[in-house]
């Protein structure tokens, strides 16, 4: 398992996003993933994810070998200018509720091996307008242990 399987886990929660609040925030147009193609909607309505961490470092040895990686998984959510704060503020809203402090996911990676990441807490900044877009910035610090 790698930290490739932690970013995977944090993108399928995300996916959730629409069924968990009930509201169509996510198309099949707006979301720019890491190192794909991606072209901005016209709208300027869209969500950029990231993920950084630091580097992995032993936290048990033995019969179940782990590792834990601390790091933050980012989305940036992109309105138009113009269209209000409401909008970027219920995005972050229901998106911090999905990725509440505390909660856990946990992790199949894909060698078989399991894992689980315990979120830390949400922050929000607001990186303000640029080219027609207001941004709003959400990070998401966690904890992940990863079987070796």
């Amino acid at each position: 398992m790698t930290e490739y399987d932690v970013q995977e886990r944090f993108f399928e929660e995300f996916k959730k996003l629409n069924d968990f609040s009930g509201t169509d925030f996510l198309t099949e147009t707006n979301v720019a993933y890491p190192n794909k193609d991606f072209d901005e909607p016209e709208d300027n309505r869209y969500f950029i994810l990231s993920m950084a961490n630091e580097e992995p470092y032993p936290v048990s040895e033995g019969y179940e070998p782990q590792l834990e990686v601390d790091g933050f998984f980012q989305i940036d959510i992109v309105t138009p200018i113009g269209a209000g704060e409401e909008e970027p503020q219920s995005k972050f809203e229901w998106l911090s509720k999905l990725f509440r402090m505390g909660k856990d996911l946990d992790i199949d990676g894909t060698d078989g091996k399991k894992g689980f990441i315990d979120i830390k807490g949400c922050s929000r900044t607001q990186m303000g307008a640029g080219e027609g877009q207001y941004r709003t910035v959400m990070r998401i610090t966690f904890t992940a242990f990863i079987e070796l």
